[in-house]
């Protein structure tokens, strides 16, 4: 059946016709453009017609089988559950990472996603599939240094790889100083300095025990050889924290709906930022000003200590720039799974981007600058889709 549907491209409006439902390694569930349907009332930007120049140098690789302007692509590896989250290669921006559901592990494709294959095959196979890779970090000054987790896995704690991801080890091994201060050294969430990567701050999916307890944290600063661990701003574990790594003593703790805390000595001292919470996914923008998703907004700080928040955002948990737009999408419904882009940079005239009837909620997006490709990984119950912006 043939199906007129009208979607919004960045700022532009195309009609699209008709959805090739084929999925598998190359073979992309699509919704194919029709040809020279555009409506520009709205007016597109000048810088939505070409790539916005990447803060982070890339080699190009060969992504031959991406679909034009305006088409989505379910790109889910066949046969496996849950896009959870998608990283690009530092080095390489057509190859990307994929973190997958329970009983998959790691993938990775060098295509931009048309074709996949597990990577977590080598060391620690067993423990990677056997929980939910949420978390997924690359190192950008030697790429093949990843770092994941197993959440409700075999192995609970902060998983790293040195070779790309085929081998994978515990940096928090039993008897060491993090395992005496939590019960199953169960990590939440991560986050790498972005000025330097062996540092590193991370928060734990338990409450902590002994002289760190109710809730602590752990901070590395040599790749995880070593621990540092200290008590956290509020008195539990909640679900859904994150740690924003900034510099060398300033991080951003979130929650979803249990506050918002900041520290500029290495978490000596906590501040609270306005608002209830945030959502699954902050960005940092090439100027260093930091985006907050969350249910009341998008929130955004040039210096990480003066907040407010931007007007007409909508509530979201993914969010990403590409250096002249914010693309922000929702989680959960009501009134639907939707996705929006701003006119520009800083967020503002936010425009609704149609999405397939299956597209699910956007729980982390990602950008690749270099081929104007939009990712949306959404969820342990969802899929991975990509579509170009420009």
């Amino acid at each position: 059946m043939r199906v007129i549907t009208t979607v919004q491209i960045g700022l532009t409006a195309t009609a699209l016709l008709g959805c090739g439902c084929n999925r598998g390694n190359g073979a992309s569930s699509t919704v194919a453009a029709q040809a020279g349907t555009h409506n520009l009332e709205s007016g597109v930007p000048a810088s939505a017609q070409a790539p916005a120049p990447s803060s982070t140098p890339s080699v190009p690789g060969a992504c031959k089988n991406l679909a034009e302007v305006g088409v989505w692509e379910d790109i889910t590896p066949v046969g496996v559950s849950g896009a959870l989250k998608l990283i690009t290669d530092a080095a390489t921006s057509s190859t990307v990472y994929l973190g997958t559901g329970q009983g998959f592990g790691v993938y990775r494709s060098k295509d931009c996603g048309s074709t996949w294959a597990e990577v977590s095959t080598g060391q620690f196979s067993e423990v990677m599939r056997s929980g939910y890779n949420w978390l997924l970090i690359q190192n950008p000054v030697d790429p093949q240094v990843l770092y994941s987790q197993a959440l409700y896995g075999s192995n609970l704690t902060l998983l790293k790889s040195v070779n790309s991801g085929t081998d994978w080890h515990s940096v928090m091994p039993a008897g060491d100083n993090i395992s005496a201060a939590t019960p199953a050294s169960s990590v939440q969430w991560a986050s790498m300095d972005p000025n330097d990567p062996n540092h590193l701050v991370a928060i734990f999916h338990e409450n902590c025990v002994g002289e760190y307890a109710p809730a602590c944290m752990a901070e590395t600063k040599d790749g995880g050889e070593s621990w540092r661990i200290f008590k956290g701003p509020i008195d539990q574990w909640v679900e859904g924290a994150s740690i924003i790594t900034l510099g060398p003593d300033s991080w951003i703790y979130t929650t979803l709906f249990h506050g918002l805390y900041s520290t500029t000595d290495g978490g000596k001292n906590w501040s609270k930022i306005p608002g209830n919470g945030a959502g699954s996914q902050s960005y940092l923008a090439d100027d260093r000003t930091l985006y907050l998703s969350g249910s009341e907004g998008i929130r955004m700080s040039q210096d990480h200590s003066t907040w407010s928040l931007i007007e007409g955002s909508p509530a979201c948990d993914g969010l990403i720039g590409d250096g002249e737009h914010l693309y922000a999408g929702t989680r959960y419904p009501p009134p639907g799974y939707e996705l929006f882009v701003s006119e520009h940079a800083r967020g503002g005239n936010w425009k609704p981007m149609s999405v397939p009837k299956d597209f699910g909620g956007a729980v982390f997006l990602s950008f690749d600058r270099e081929r104007g490709i939009l990712y949306s990984a959404n969820g342990h119950q969802g899929r991975l889709w990509r579509i170009k912006v420009r």
